[in-house]
């Protein structure tokens, strides 16, 4: 938002309500907490699928797969650092010189003026325990061949993902009191605008080569080479919600205007002017919670593991385990770097702050621009290219399947994820620019998810083919720095 210039006239008076305030106080404390990018996991990580990837045996008489895989996934509160799931925990909505000061600014407009009150406990107390919620949905497509005892598979899911913020009801009331209820038609067309964010397409290329290690046991012990592949992007974004795009500059704002505009009962305009300023901070925060892509942010990949199946009665000779198998998998990946936009606020400069004399009216318009500029810079997001090194992706998976008549399967099983924090190496931005930016507050945690999963399937074997029908539901019960993520999958496949 940029505004024409007006003469300084107002600029005194200004420096002096400010520095009554102690307004200062504003610019001295950042707003943010942090400003790294929530770590999230690949549908193609997601134990929903890993049950799906083949383990050949001799006695498997088909050497082809089809698999159609709708699936869909929940996190009630996304992880926005390994420290909290709230924004409380990513901005600084508790710091108490900053509050005071923001009062004392609040009650000078309410003598100016009633209806630019506003009760800022009431918002931020509010505001604190918000926050991020995300939905998946969409269906794997995914094929597998043998050759001899080796084995392809390609994996890659079409799917629709959404992110948004969220509040509980007591505080969503709170919040339509202080600000007035509106319309159905006037919420809906905010969170479209500014609280939603989601899109639909394809997202990366999961390859599994399977080789034979051993006939142990009577099944193989495969080595499993995995390669990721960003062939993927949206289709379509904004469908409920909006697509969010950093800035890397600030806003530009003369508050010779708006205060010219308030002392002349131009209350309308005022506020216009005003929530432009922050709904232009929330979309820049939207920019970092809220986006996320379907693939993983355009990284290639290279993993290898190994993966078994075996039979329970090799090792314990009773009848009621003749029919168990113990299947399991390790895999690890390293995800190779690429540039992306990453969300930096700018730091905090003492020399700056301290030089700002609001005592002293002797150079007010100046004055009242660096204030300005630095206010804008506490509250305000600025984005860039930054190569990332997103580190490794381990992957641990194992379940138990009972073979009940060679038609139904039963399984029970526990998967862990765990991926190490990414580090930023540099910025697409001049010396003078990374030198202005706190960059330790990008950095974000590692991931690390432990979940169990449950299912059942359905063969119905025939002489030239076999088709199977298969359900399977996980939750997250432990994480740190990731959502505990649940969902289910229902598996259609043809062997032939």
């Amino acid at each position: 938002m940029d505004t024409t210039r007006a003469a300084p006239d107002s600029s005194y008076f200004i420096i002096e309500l400010l520095n009554q305030v102690k307004a200062k106080n504003i610019i001295e404390n950042s707003f943010f907490i942090r400003t790294n990018k929530p770590v999230y996991r690949n549908p193609l990580d997601l134990p929903l699928f890993n049950d799906f990837r083949p383990v050949k045996r001799r006695s498997v008489l088909f050497k082809k797969s089809i698999e159609i895989v709708p699936f869909y996934t929940h996190i009630n509160h996304v992880a926005l650092h390994h420290k909290g799931y709230y924004l409380k925990d990513y901005l600084a909505l508790d710091q108490e010189t900053v509050l005071v000061a923001l009062h004392e600014v609040v009650d000078i407009l309410k003598n100016i003026n009633d209806s630019l009150y506003f009760d800022l406990d009431k918002i931020f107390g509010a505001l604190k325990y918000g926050f991020v919620e995300q939905r998946r949905a969409g269906v794997l497509f995914s094929g597998a061949s043998s050759f001899g005892e080796s084995s392809i598979s390609l994996s890659v899911p079409f799917y629709y993902v959404e992110r948004n913020y969220q509040l509980t009801a007591a505080d969503k009331k709170a919040l339509e009191e202080e600000f007035g209820v509106s319309t159905q038609k006037e919420q809906d067309r905010f969170k479209k605008n500014h609280l939603i964010s989601d899109k639909i397409g394809i997202g990366d290329l999961r390859i599994n080569i399977n080789l034979p290690l051993s006939e142990t046991w009577k099944d193989h012990l495969e080595l499993v080479f995995l390669v990721t592949m960003p062939i993927g992007g949206a289709f379509v974004k904004g469908i409920a919600g909006s697509a969010f795009v950093g800035s890397p500059t600030v806003p530009v704002l003369d508050a010779n205007i708006l205060f010219d505009l308030l002392v002349s009962g131009k209350q309308e305009e005022v506020f216009q002017t005003v929530s432009a300023l922050g709904l232009d901070a929330l979309d820049s925060l939207s920019a970092t919670l809220l986006e996320q892509s379907l693939t993983n942010e355009r990284h290639f990949s290279l993993g290898f593991g190994f993966v078994n199946k075996l039979k329970i009665k090799d090792f314990f000779k009773h009848r009621f385990l003749k029919r168990w198998y113990w299947n399991y998998s390790l895999t690890c990946e390293y995800v190779i770097p690429s540039k992306h936009h990453r969300s930096f606020i700018s730091k905090i400069d003492k020399k700056v702050i301290d030089s700002l004399d609001l005592a002293n009216s002797q150079n007010a318009a100046n004055t009242l621009q660096t204030f300005t500029q630095e206010a804008l810079d506490r509250f305000f997001l600025r984005s860039f290219r930054a190569k990332i090194h997103p580190g490794v992706v381990v992957r641990s998976y194992s379940t138990f399947i009972y073979n009940a008549y060679k038609k139904w399967h039963f399984w029970i099983g526990s998967d862990l994820w765990f991926k190490s924090a990414e580090k930023v190496v540099f910025l697409d931005a001049s010396a003078a620019v990374q030198a202005s930016l706190d960059r330790p507050k990008v950095k974000n945690s590692y991931g690390l998810a432990l979940s169990t999963l449950v299912g059942l399937s359905y063969k119905q074997q025939k002489e030239a083919h076999t088709l199977e029908m298969g359900l399977t539901i996980f939750s997250t019960y432990c994480a740190r720095g990731v959502g505990k993520e649940m969902g289910i999958a229902l598996k259609l496949a043809a062997y032939f």
